[in-house]
């Protein structure tokens, strides 16, 4: 009975994190580079399809192979809603600029 209550102190005061709030905001600041990086890219090149701005998006899961390869499987199917929906994201500007003259607003929004 001992145990059990040191183990479940442990996991209650490991949950706890001290987080810098400078490398929070340097986590936001990168985001907000990053889709501004894909939305520039779509913008870039209108006329073809938009498999820069993908690979962009393919490239930004690089942390799913970097654990030991029986763990690669089951980090892309954890990142593969993420994955989708940027992908999806992308499609989505890259055809509002190819069905419509003015596709700011829509690709903003």
């Amino acid at each position: 009975m001992k145990f059990a209550r040191i183990v479940n102190m442990d996991l209650v005061r490991s949950v706890r994190k001290r987080r810098n709030p400078w490398l929070e905001i340097l986590h936001a600041v990168f985001n907000v580079v990053f889709v501004s990086a894909v939305f520039g890219l779509v913008l870039w090149f209108p006329n073809g399809p938009p498999w820069i701005a993908l690979a962009l998006v393919l490239l930004s899961k690089w942390r799913t192979l970097a654990v030991r390869p029986r763990h690669w499987w089951a980090n892309f199917l954890a990142n593969l809603p993420d994955l989708l929906l940027g992908f999806s994201v992308v499609i989505l500007m890259w055809s509002a600029t190819v069905m419509t003259n003015n596709a700011l607003p829509t690709q903003i929004a």
